[in-house]
C-alpha cells in the first residue's frame, strides 16, 4: 500500500509541476504580450484601463493556478498551516500592487493579537483581502493615493476584518442604489440574480470563500456587510467563525 501512495505522489508531484511551471507560465506570456499590442496603440487609443484589466486578470490568474495546484496535493498539510493576519494581508497588498503600485494599506490591530497566529486556509483568506483591495482600486474613483484602513478585532466567536477607503466625488450618488442592490442580494442568496448584475465587484466571489472555506458546523455563518457610511467612504466589513483554540 506504501507503494501505492508513493506512485500515486509521484503522478501528482507531475501534475502540479505542469500546473506552475508549463500551464501557468503559457497564460502569463499570453498576457505580457497581449500588454505589448495593447501599448502599440497607445498613440491612437487610452489604454489605461485595458492595461489595468490585463493586469488584474494576470494576478487573478496566478492565485487561480496557484489554488488549483493545492488540489493535487495528497496531504495537503498547508492549507492548515498557522498564520498571522498581518502576514496575509501583506501579501494581498503585495498582489495588489502589481497593477496598482500607488495602492497602501493602514493596518490597526488589537495590541493583544499582534502576534497571534490561526489556524485556517491561508490562500483562502488571501483571495478575500485581494478582492477587497481590487474592488477599492478599481471603483474609488481615485488614481493616486489610494489607500485601504484596515480594522481587526478578534472577539470570543469570531474574527471582524473591517476595511473602510475613501471615493472619489460622485461615486456614492454614482454608484449607492447598486451597492444597496448587492448587499440585499446577497443577504437573500440571490445568486442567479446576482452573477448577472454584479458588474465584476467581487462581493459574490468573496461570500461563495466566506460560506467555502469558512463555514463550519457549530459556529456562527460566516458574514460579509458592505455600503457607504456616508459620501466620502465605503467600508467592507467580514466575519470569520473564530474559536479560543485560535482556528477559523
Amino acid at each position: 500500500m506504501k507503494s501505492f501512495f508513493e506512485l500515486l505522489e509521484t503522478s501528482l508531484k507531475s501534475i502540479r509541476f505542469k500546473l506552475q511551471y508549463e500551464a501557468k507560465k503559457e497564460a502569463i506570456s499570453l498576457l505580457e504580450e497581449l500588454t505589448k499590442n495593447v501599448v502599440g496603440y497607445k498613440r491612437e487609443v487610452h489604454i489605461g484601463p485595458v492595461l489595468r484589466s490585463i493586469q488584474s486578470a494576470s494576478t487573478k490568474i496566478q492565485f487561480a493556478f496557484d489554488r488549483v495546484t493545492e488540489w493535487f496535493n495528497l496531504y495537503q498539510t498547508a492549507e492548515k498551516q498557522p498564520f498571522k493576519i498581518d502576514e496575509a494581508i501583506e501579501i494581498g497588498k503585495q498582489s495588489i500592487k502589481t497593477f496598482c503600485p500607488q495602492f497602501e494599506v493602514k493596518l490597526n490591530i488589537d495590541e493583544i493579537h499582534q502576534d497571534s497566529y490561526i489556524s485556517g486556509n491561508l490562500a483562502s483568506f488571501v483571495d478575500i483581502i485581494f478582492n477587497i483591495f481590487e474592488n477599492i482600486a478599481k471603483y474609488s474613483g481615485f488614481e493616486d493615493n489610494i489607500v485601504a484602513i484596515i480594522n481587526i478585532s478578534i472577539e470570543t466567536d469570531e474574527i471582524i476584518l473591517e476595511v473602510t477607503n475613501e471615493v472619489a466625488t460622485g461615486i456614492f450618488e454614482q454608484s449607492s442604489e447598486k451597492v444597496e442592490n448587492l448587499q440585499k442580494s446577497i443577504d437573500q442568496s440571490q445568486q442567479d440574480r446576482l452573477l448577472r448584475t454584479e458588474g465584476g465587484t467581487g462581493f459574490y466571489k468573496i461570500k461563495k470563500i466566506l460560506n467555502h472555506d469558512f463555514n463550519f458546523s457549530g459556529n456562527k455563518n460566516p458574514l460579509i456587510e458592505f455600503g457607504f457610511d456616508d459620501r466620502t467612504t465605503f467600508t467592507v466589513r467580514v466575519r470569520i467563525p473564530y474559536s479560543r483554540g485560535g482556528h477559523l
